[in-house]
């Protein structure tokens, strides 16, 4: 990067040749706020798409011609003298062996704007459907709850919300909902999106027969595995449904009694 005219202030982060990410320095990271350990080895076409809002062909095209012509391009066509450049690496025959993306702080600061507006927009979406649902990590960490999953949770004695840990008051409980996300952590590490599967847990409250029945399903991303809680209300036990766990899940007839039981 230095022989193709990089600066030590400069964010870089550079790519082979199958445009897959190979460095990132510490000024992207620090500017981004990136971790280069989640990003080595993924396409550079996805942080193209993320800090420029590029179409996926367009970012794909940018790298394709700058690595087939071996020369720089600027990552915003109508925007040349923004400075962000996708540069060619060369070797000593002057053969292009990579790319390396100069980043701006223009660019990142756009595109973190961008990503709050949306955060916002989909939070606001979140809050107004009427199912409760909450996002946490494998320890159970809250990464995002909505107003209707909020209100059912706090309302309810078997669960704590505490110090942004979502935990079950019983022993026993604790222990099968930890035991489920856990479990479909690692099943959403192992499973392509469209494979993923989902599993029920059930927390008893110690004062009535309210029940709180939460579906545990996998979120794949390109980091660590989230885990996605729906929240459902039973004011009392009652059995689900033969028909619905058949029609959701597409349970056997022996599958529904054993859910049941």
């Amino acid at each position: 990067v230095q022989a193709e005219g990089g600066k030590d202030n400069e964010a870089i982060i550079t790519a082979d040749r199958d445009a897959r990410v190979t460095f990132v320095n510490r000024n992207a990271e620090q500017l981004t706020g990136w971790n280069r350990d989640n990003i080595l080895g993924q396409p550079l076409a996805n942080v193209l798409m993320t800090l420029y809002e590029l179409s996926a062909a367009d970012a794909a095209a940018q790298i394709r011609k700058v690595i087939t012509t071996n020369t720089e391009q600027p990552v915003l066509q109508d925007e040349p003298q923004s400075g962000d450049l996708l540069k060619p690496l060369s070797d000593a025959r002057g053969g292009c062996f990579g790319v390396a993306l100069r980043i701006s702080e223009r660019a990142v600061r756009a595109s973190l704007a961008s990503l709050a507006q949306a955060s916002n927009a989909l939070r606001f979406v979140f809050d107004q459907l009427p199912m409760a649902v909450v996002l946490v990590d494998k320890q159970l960490k809250l990464l995002y709850i909505n107003q209707l999953a909020e209100r059912i949770l706090r309302s309810h004695p078997g669960i704590e919300l505490t110090r942004g840990q979502l935990r079950a008051t019983g022993e026993e409980d604790q222990q099968q909902l930890a035991a489920v996300v856990q479990r479909a952590s690692v099943r959403g590490g192992r499973q392509a999106p469209d494979e993923v599967t989902s599993e029920l847990c059930t927390v008893r409250s110690s004062e009535d027969e309210r029940r709180v029945i939460l579906v545990a399903t996998p979120v794949p991303t390109d980091g660590a595995v989230s885990v996605a809680l729906l929240v459902f209300e039973s004011p009392g036990y009652r059995p689900v449904s033969g028909q619905v766990l058949h029609q959701i899940y597409g349970l056997t007839r022996a599958e529904v009694t054993l859910v049941q039981a």
